[in-house]
């Protein structure tokens, strides 16, 4: 009685301290489980629940970040883009705003030019004017000249009657002599205006000389200038080409090197987790081949002792009477999975005694004993694979964890190099502009340069071609230049 009290007293203990397993001595008939053994089910199913849950809120705050950040790059795009095609507008219209301004300087000066030759024009047909309205002038004085003389000849007739034969061997003199002079006049006429002619021939020519040698160079000038420009640009675009090649190469090598780096480490990670996996492997082994002989030395200690006690069975039911070998007096010792220490010599005492009270249930009883032994063997592996698997997600968690921070770290380079990239583009872009609008001022100012130059030699070379012309209008007398500027 107090032996089946105190198996009892160490069910009870046994179920409160956590073990989902029934007792060893009890027979496993009933198909369902009780509430107290139910409830620590539960409470690891709710445990598992609440660890779930948690992970997963962790994921949805991650991807709800992600995607609040990549709608953040996306307004960030957006809002640089609008910048860009205002600043491209900008400069679209302040550009045409410059072409206006050069076609109305191009048709200024055209007009300039056509009311500059225009009042050439008139000078000098105004000075051909003048110069025909001279030459009138000498002659109506010459003809009244004659008049006055031959009114005073014929006053003076009736004193000069006695010189008229005199006077007409002169007036055929003087015919004659006029005739003479005339006919001399003429020539010289004729010589000075082949004079003339040439000279101003050779005044043309030479100035076309001049100004073919002046286009000449002027064009050679415009060359030199034009393969300078294609030479400088295309140093510039060189230099440009390089400045902006230059980052790419070097964060393409940066690149490669981490992404060696990386090829590297994933390497060295996963032979260092295949170097763990099988020592875990070779432990487990180990420790499974530790098992299966502690078992089978156990399971041959246990035969072994059955057959001492069965040869032994006189004087064993005599000694089982003593009080020192009563179950009650003997004290409990439990090992650290909760089952008590001693129980199997206990339980094959008990065994014996009932063999010694009925020798025809031996065979149950080894039976049972063997079936209890089994169970127990069943309960402590499921105890070590529950906590295997318990440290198996707890690493595979772990890991999850650190692949989500290598990721994390990943991306947040991929952004920062993208957006350095970015930035060194839309610098190279805004130098190339900057560069652009300075070669279009530097190339406006030197056109209003040249422009104001060629105005200016061109007003010195009228003042010239004036000055030229009234030195030899002064240089030429009337009578002789009559005939030519009539012509």
């Amino acid at each position: 009685m107090a032996g089946e009290l105190n198996m009892s007293q160490r069910g009870e203990s046994y179920r409160r301290d956590g073990s989902s397993s029934t007792y060893f001595g009890e027979p496993k008939s009933e198909p369902t489980l009780t509430q107290q053994q139910n409830q620590p089910l539960k409470s690891d199913d709710s445990g598992l629940y609440v660890d779930m849950m948690k992970s997963e809120g962790v994921r949805k705050e991650f991807l709800a970040e992600v995607q609040g950040r990549r709608r953040l790059e996306q307004l960030k795009a957006e809002q640089r883009l609008i910048k860009l095609d205002e600043d491209r507008a900008n400069r679209l219209a302040k550009m045409q705003l410059e072409n206006q301004l050069m076609q109305q300087k191009a048709l200024k000066y055209k007009a300039e030019s056509a009311s500059r030759k225009q009042l050439v024009d008139e000078l000098e047909e105004l000075m051909i004017k003048k110069q025909q309205e001279e030459i009138q002038r000498l002659l109506r004085e010459k003809a009244a000249a004659e008049k006055d003389k031959q009114a005073r000849i014929e006053s003076s007739q009736g004193r000069q009657q006695c010189k008229e034969s005199n006077l007409e061997e002169d007036r055929v003199k003087e015919v004659e002599r006029k005739a003479m002079l005339d006919a001399r006049r003429a020539e010289v006429t004729l010589q000075r205006a082949n004079a003339l002619k040439q000279l101003n021939k050779e005044i043309v020519d030479k100035r076309q000389r001049q100004i073919n040698v002046q286009e000449r160079l002027e064009a050679s000038r415009n060359n030199n200038e034009a393969a300078r420009e294609r030479y400088r640009r295309e140093r510039e675009r060189k230099h440009i080409i390089e400045d902006v090649q230059k980052p790419f190469l070097l964060a393409e090598d940066k690149q490669r090197a981490a992404i060696k780096l990386q090829k590297e480490k994933k390497l060295e990670d996963a032979r260092a987790a295949a170097h763990e996996r099988a020592v875990l492997k070779e432990r487990l082994a180990s420790m499974d081949t530790v098992r299966q002989s502690n078992i089978k030395a156990k399971d041959e200690d246990r035969e072994r002792r059955m057959k001492e006690q069965a040869l032994m069975g006189g004087s064993e039911s005599l000694s089982l009477d003593d009080p020192f070998f009563t179950a009650g007096s003997r004290k409990v010792e439990t090992h650290g999975n909760g089952a008590p220490q001693g129980y199997g010599l206990v339980r094959m005492e008990e065994v014996l005694a009932k063999d010694h009270e009925n020798p025809r249930d031996r065979k149950s009883a080894n039976d049972a004993e063997h079936k209890n032994c089994h169970k127990e063997r069943e309960i402590t592996e499921d105890r070590r694979e529950q906590e295997t698997l318990q440290k198996g997600l707890k690493y595979r968690e772990m890991e999850e964890v650190r692949r989500l921070e290598e990721w994390k770290a990943s991306e947040q380079q991929r952004k920062e190099k993208r957006a350095l990239i970015r930035s060194e583009l839309e610098r190279c872009r805004d130098e190339t502009v900057r560069a652009t609008q300075a070669k279009k001022i530097s190339d406006y100012e030197i056109t209003n340069r040249l422009e104001k130059a060629r105005e200016q030699k061109e007003k010195e070379r009228e003042t010239t071609r004036n000055s030229q012309l009234h030195t030899r209008l002064r240089s030429v007398s009337n009578a002789m230049a009559i005939p030519h500027l009539i012509a």
